[in-house]
């Protein structure tokens, strides 16, 4: 897991992608052949288990219509990459 959450980390500093989710990104990847269905599966329910809380992080402004609600503003690549950086230094 923790390879998969570098490659995210790496892609999203790499290509400034935060208009969307960490799930869309996940699906992005996956369209452009950088994760495996299987790996992208497995990262999304990683992501979905491990997603924070409803809380300071939960932010109703940004519903996302087909996905439920976003954690993070569009744009906002800190808390995204502060969260991944988290996961990473987890074991898994």
């Amino acid at each position: 897991m923790k390879k998969l959450l570098i490659e995210l980390r790496d892609f999203i500093e790499d290509n400034g992608m935060t208009e969307s989710g960490l799930c869309d990104i996940v699906y992005s990847m996956n369209t452009m052949m950088l994760f495996t269905s299987e790996e992208a599966i497995e990262l999304l329910e990683y992501i979905h288990t491990h997603r924070p809380k409803k809380g300071k992080h939960f932010n109703k402004k940004c519903q996302h219509s087909s996905n439920g609600f976003w954690f993070w503003p569009e744009y906002d690549i800190k808390s995204r990459l502060s969260w991944l950086k988290d996961k990473i230094k987890r074991p898994y």
